[in-house]
């Protein structure tokens, strides 16, 4: 029920270089249910995929690749905004207003911390030797922000005890 507008801005203003819904734009609803389809698989129930997922891909809705997807896009490429037929057809909510600095943390957090969470597993069950590499790995593959130094970076400046309360 979050305006996804405010989903994308909090991503964005956290530092990332596209929201959630830009990102799904850029590789494709089906891609992105297909990496959804994996994710529910592989890590059961920790992952539940949107269900708008599959309803993008049910209507035809591919990605800006083949010039359609939740966003409407110009010859050039640039976002010119949310697909307003597509916006009604899967129910998204969209403010006109900008979420107050306090709701785009809040969301940022709702995108982040799980992040962080399945990091420290990757850690856990030795997926990984070495935060740095999870660090690299996060700002190289796939844009998080460099300025924060890699999502466990991040995590540590938040501290264990506030990351642990948030995801409780």
């Amino acid at each position: 029920g979050v305006a996804v507008n405010w989903i994308e801005d909090a991503a964005i203003d956290f530092g990332m270089p596209l929201g959630p819904w830009g990102v799904t734009d850029e590789v494709g609803m089906d891609v992105a249910l297909l990496v959804a389809d994996s994710l529910q698989t592989n890590i059961g129930e920790r992952f539940t995929k949107p269900a708008v997922l599959k309803g993008g891909k049910d209507i035809g809705t591919i990605g800006n690749r083949h010039g359609t997807g939740i966003y409407n896009w110009d010859a050039s490429g640039k976002n010119i905004g949310l697909d307003p037929d597509l916006s009604n057809i899967l129910k998204l909510n969209v403010s006109t207003e900008k979420a107050p600095p306090e709701e785009c943390k809040k969301l940022a957090e709702h995108i982040i911390l799980p992040m962080i969470d399945e990091a420290a597993r990757c850690l856990d069950e030795k997926v990984v030797r070495r935060p740095r590499e999870i660090d690299v790995a996060t700002v190289m593959g796939m844009g998080f922000p460099p300025f924060r130094g890699g999502l466990l970076r991040y995590a540590d400046s938040l501290g264990i005890p506030y990351i642990i309360e948030k995801l409780e």
